[in-house]
């Protein structure tokens, strides 16, 4: 009974902590979020420079092209 009293308060008790660790826990959580979002940005760019390769190989406006790709990639690469 003890154990499922102190599981309980652990999830749903109150948490008491200074600004500034409050501060420093959003800031973290904002960071992997945006991490998270940058992935799945170059995820769904990844095919659409796949499709400008194929492109660039058939086409006479190469220039264009290589233009187009390499905003994509400036824009949306991802980097550890």
């Amino acid at each position: 009974m003890w154990n499922r009293i102190k599981h309980w308060w652990a999830w749903h008790g109150f948490i008491i902590m200074r600004r500034k660790t409050l501060f420093s826990k959003m800031t973290c959580c904002q960071a992997a979020i945006s991490r998270i979002d940058a992935e799945f940005n170059w995820a769904a760019i990844r095919p659409v420079i796949s499709s400008l390769n194929e492109l660039e190989k058939n086409t006479w406006d190469v220039v264009r092209v290589r233009n187009i790709k390499k905003w994509l990639i400036d824009n949306f690469e991802f980097t550890n």
